[in-house]
């Protein structure tokens, strides 16, 4: 794609709503979209960091500018776009690192109860993907190596269908540690604290003008957070957007954790949950 588009970062913990929000912002014209995550991309150069939270002085500016082309040439979209949109969950741990590569990014960061967030990714962890969709998604990743596709699809069919000291979503400090010794909703949960707290921390230091701070509460019972996202990233045609999510979102799954968890579960992650939840507003 153009590499004069204007970047945008959805920055959201693993599921916290942020492929759908991906989606919508697909349907527009002004849009060019990365379809997946890409989290080998921004590990380029850096494959031997221990997690994901990479430090801002590991990004060269080599490096910047072999991740930067990756995503231009892997985004999609129609040729009216001057918006380039990336999401990768995992950007959570690293935003100061993310600024070095596109330093005039735009930011929109998407929050989620981390009741729910911990049920429903306690649920993805154990599920076994789509072989489907891992060849897909190793298809779409071919540039980077017949090798290192076939590397992606045989982690996810490892990782997946156990408690086990396998890894699945963003690989917070300490995380291999905490895998092996606590259950697995307890590991989700401070996977949900890691990433948002350590997004909330690094934006914070930005200028309100280059960050769009929506919850996913909201943003699945509010349409006028599609006009207002809209104008903050000065797109032209939000008619689409605000289409996709009449046809495609709804408030299923807010406070599902609630419903889905066990008394005892909950007493049990809230006091992992409670700092983040409580600068974020939101009711134990």
């Amino acid at each position: 794609m153009d590499s004069s588009l204007r970047p945008v970062l959805i920055i959201g913990a693993a599921r916290s709503g942020t492929k759908v929000l991906r989606r919508m912002l697909a349907s527009s014209p002004d849009c060019a979209v990365v379809p997946y995550g890409i989290p080998a991309v921004w590990r380029q150069e850096n494959e031997s960091h221990p997690n994901d939270a990479l430090p801002p002085s590991s990004c060269t500016e080599e490096t910047a500018i072999r991740i930067r082309r990756a995503i231009h040439r892997l985004a999609e979209g129609p040729p009216t776009a001057s918006l380039l949109v990336e999401k990768t969950s995992a950007n959570t741990l690293r935003v100061p690192f993310v600024e070095r590569v596109f330093p005039d990014a735009r930011f929109i960061h998407l929050v989620r109860n981390g009741v729910d967030v911990a049920e429903s990714a306690r649920r993805r962890w154990q599920a076994r993907p789509s072989l489907a969709y891992l060849v897909r998604k190793a298809l779409f990743l071919r540039w980077v190596g017949v090798r290192h596709g076939l590397k992606y699809v045989w982690r996810w069919l490892r990782n997946t269908g156990s408690e086990s000291s396998q890894l699945w979503g963003p690989h917070y400090p300490g995380m291999e540690n905490d895998v092996t010794e606590s259950p697995l909703l307890h590991v989700c949960a401070r996977q949900w604290r890691a990433c948002t707290q350590s997004a909330l921390d690094a934006l914070g230091e930005y200028p309100d003008n280059r960050i769009f701070r929506l919850r996913y509460e909201q943003f699945v019972t509010d349409p006028g957070t599609v006009n207002r996202l809209a104008d903050f990233l000065g797109m032209t045609a939000p008619d689409s957007m605000l289409g996709y999510h009449r046809a495609n979102i709804e408030d299923t799954f807010v406070g599902r954790g609630r419903r889905r968890l066990t008394d005892a579960e909950q007493r049990a992650i809230r006091p992992i949950l409670r700092p983040s939840q409580n600068q974020l507003g939101y009711q134990h």
